[in-house]
């Protein structure tokens, strides 16, 4: 015999974009509960034998920005909108799929991203964070989910006036001061949050592994075979399933401003290099490997492009590539 009702609302969803369902004890004579978004009598979805997976917690208080607008009613006269959807070969020769999805009943921007045979992953964050730029969905800014020294724009700013005052390179161009501020544009495949998301997915559990509690979760072990202890592991195992979708549901995201404010930092920065006119390429470093962070000039911004692990740039051979001059390094200690 069956040990679950299910029922759906034909109208609404979860916060995760997914229908809204709800089980019941398995009963012949079945009540038909009310949807809790909506009001509405559900509709019978058919027994089960197995309980839904459990779904993923609101987020943190701290990650207000993040969270959805719960001031608005979950669904929407207006259609979800697809705003970008490629697929190939990033700059490092992986297979990437992607799709941003803008939900209006939800004010919330969903980013679908596969890499090469692995599984999708999904990255979700306020609508309100996405702003526009041009006219090119991949142009548009993504505002740091928190302010960097007050600016909500930017995901990375250096004091460009003191870099240039302790600029060890005397021939050096001046760096774009009072300050060099870096802003994030959604991207595609081969540039901005998504090409990061899409390189970077793994990197951004190592940037947040130091104040997410969540990463040192350890997974239940079953204790006896008594019924009480079977039902205190399924207790244990819902809840340590719910902390990890809830991990999951922004960690990506969280990873990227991160692994930019812990790799820039001034102890951390190992030197600046003009690439042309309009790009400079900022390395900085991460548990001692050298990293670089590519931004262009882009309007009145510049906006990252790519980063990656640089493991043959050294102070004193940078290593050029053709065209390319410092432009900063810091002073000897």
């Amino acid at each position: 015999m069956p040990k679950f009702n299910l029922f759906h609302c034909k109208w609404c969803l979860d916060k995760w974009g997914r229908p809204k369902m709800i089980e019941m004890p398995y009963s012949v004579a079945m009540a038909y509960p009310k949807c809790d978004i909506c009001g509405a009598t559900m509709s019978y979805a058919g027994p089960s034998d197995v309980a839904l997976q459990p779904l993923a917690p609101p987020l943190p208080s701290l990650l207000m920005e993040l969270q959805l607008d719960k001031a608005r009613p979950f669904k929407s006269g207006k259609e979800d909108k697809v705003l970008i959807e490629e697929e190939g070969l990033d700059t490092s020769e992986r297979y990437v799929s992607v799709k941003v999805t803008k939900q209006y009943g939800q004010m919330a921007i969903v980013i679908e991203l596969t890499v090469d045979e692995g599984e999708p992953f999904f990255v979700r964050f306020h609508s309100r964070l996405l702003k526009k730029n041009g006219s090119d969905y991949k142009d548009y800014l993504v505002s740091s989910p928190f302010p960097v020294q007050g600016q909500t724009n930017c995901w990375l700013r250096l004091d460009g006036s003191k870099l240039n005052d302790w600029n060890g390179i005397s021939q050096g161009d001046k760096l774009p001061s009072p300050f060099f501020e870096v802003a994030m544009p959604l991207g595609g495949i081969k540039y901005g949050l998504i090409h990061l998301l899409a390189g970077h997915h793994q990197n951004t559990r190592t940037w947040l592994s130091g104040n997410n509690n969540c990463s040192n979760m350890q997974k239940p072990e079953k204790r006896g075979t008594s019924c009480e202890a079977q039902e205190q592991f399924l207790v244990a195992m819902e809840k340590y399933n719910t902390d990890h979708a809830e991990e999951e549901s922004y960690r990506s995201f969280m990873g990227i401003l991160e692994g930019l404010s812990k790799s820039f930092k001034w102890e951390n920065l190992q030197g600046i290099i003009k690439a042309d006119d309009d790009k400079y390429v900022i390395v900085g470093k991460d548990k001692e490997a050298p990293v670089k962070l590519v931004v262009k000039k882009a309007g009145t911004n510049y906006t990252v492009t790519t980063l990656f692990r640089a493991l043959d740039y050294s102070i004193t051979t940078p290593n050029l590539k053709g065209g390319e001059k410092r432009v900063w390094i810091p002073k000897p200690k």
